[in-house]
């Protein structure tokens, strides 16, 4: 969820929190955060209040308190600059180079798991939606020449020769 500005955070807090519940079964019982304004705002205090969660603000200026959450922001902007430095793209590119990164990286297998005895590895996405494995052999590095299949109904010519930027989630095509 993009936010065009702060006024539009109570909203985006909402939708964490309902997609957490939906995601674990479970209400959340901890939110701990930076200490922003928006966190101290009557607003939020009352989402708090309806939501029944407790709210931890991180010291101001102690990176030890959100060494996980910095270290993931810096992982996705680092990799999401590597992307377009290396395709080539424009910077006008970047939500495309973050939302393939996103993508690539909830595919790739790294939690490990112990089935039927054997040490099987999950991605993110199997963890989280319980879904089959997506098959590594579709991903693409990010701006990489690609062919796409024209459906026959909408064809003038069977394939084209593009450049892929990304995965559409609904049909598992590259853009």
């Amino acid at each position: 969820m993009r936010l065009s500005n702060k006024t539009e955070s109570n909203r985006a807090i909402k939708s964490v929190l309902d997609d957490c519940r939906i995601r674990t079964g479970q209400p959340v019982k901890y939110l701990q955060t930076d200490g922003d304004g928006i966190f101290r705002s009557v607003a939020f205090q009352e989402m708090r209040e309806k939501e029944s969660f407790v709210h931890i603000r991180s010291a101001a200026y102690d990176h030890e308190q959100s060494a996980l959450v910095d270290r993931e922001c810096r992982t996705l902007l680092e990799s999401t600059a590597t992307f377009l430095s290396e395709s080539g793209a424009p910077p006008s590119f970047w939500g495309e180079a973050q939302a393939h990164f996103t993508f690539t990286r909830n595919k790739m297998p790294m939690h490990e798991k112990i089935v039927d005895g054997n040490k099987v590895y999950l991605s993110p996405d199997e963890v989280l939606y319980s879904c089959n494995p997506f098959s590594l052999k579709h991903l693409v590095a990010f701006g990489t020449q690609v062919t796409c299949l024209i459906p026959p109904e909408r064809r003038q010519q069977s394939c084209v020769s593009c450049v892929g930027f990304g995965f559409e989630k609904i049909e598992r095509s590259i853009l």
